[in-house]
């Protein structure tokens, strides 16, 4: 009998439909994601909580795809406003300053959620939220956007959105109450000054 070389993710569904455009790997990234999540035993644990499964929303977005998701959203604000006024509030990250372009950022939400077609933003409500965010750090991720950092990281709370950093580095930025701008400051002045 062969060996078995490669198996799906389990934090994947079974009918998750993979999208790649032409020159970029979403699917392959959101795969590795999951085989990160899986081999960490994050969804065990959360079963044990009692909860259903996170399902990975977003992961890897190419140069391209982050230009379209910023113009779309450009144009829009500007048919409702002056072009000045709509580039200061757009709340979409113009290509190259993306996380998702490096493949280090996700975005969650639950299965009830996908069921019921409910908008990202209200994982502020579920019993999910309140476990990712206490236990996020031992898998090695942090809330990328606290709401009590809104002024330092200049993006709107997301209690959906995560960044990994390695489990160190998120251990220390939790025990800190630290965001990523903050640890990075941080750490960058503690490497120079030894």
């Amino acid at each position: 009998m062969p060996e078995l070389v490669y198996q799906k993710p389990k934090s994947i569904k079974d009918d998750f439909n993979f999208t790649f455009c032409s020159g970029c790997d979403h699917g392959v990234a959101i795969k590795l994601i999951a085989e990160v999540l899986d081999e960490l035993g994050m969804r065990e644990d959360i079963q044990q909580a009692k909860l259903s499964p996170l399902i990975l929303i977003t992961g890897y977005r190419s140069f391209a795809h982050q230009q379209l998701l910023y113009n779309t959203k450009l144009e829009k604000l500007e048919r409702l406003m002056p072009s000045n006024d709509a580039q200061t509030i757009i709340n979409v990250l113009p290509p190259g300053s993306s996380e998702f372009q490096a493949g280090l950022s996700i975005e969650v939400c639950t299965t009830t959620m996908i069921e019921e077609e409910k908008e990202l933003h209200e994982f502020e409500f579920t019993f999910h939220k309140k476990w990712v965010h206490f236990n996020c750090s031992d898998y090695g991720f942090v809330i990328r956007y606290p709401a009590d950092k809104v002024h330092i990281t200049k993006v709107d709370y997301k209690p959906y959105h995560f960044r990994y950093v390695g489990i160190n580095h998120a251990k220390k930025m939790c025990k800190l109450n630290l965001c990523l701008e903050e640890y990075l400051k941080q750490y960058k002045n503690l490497r120079f000054n030894l």
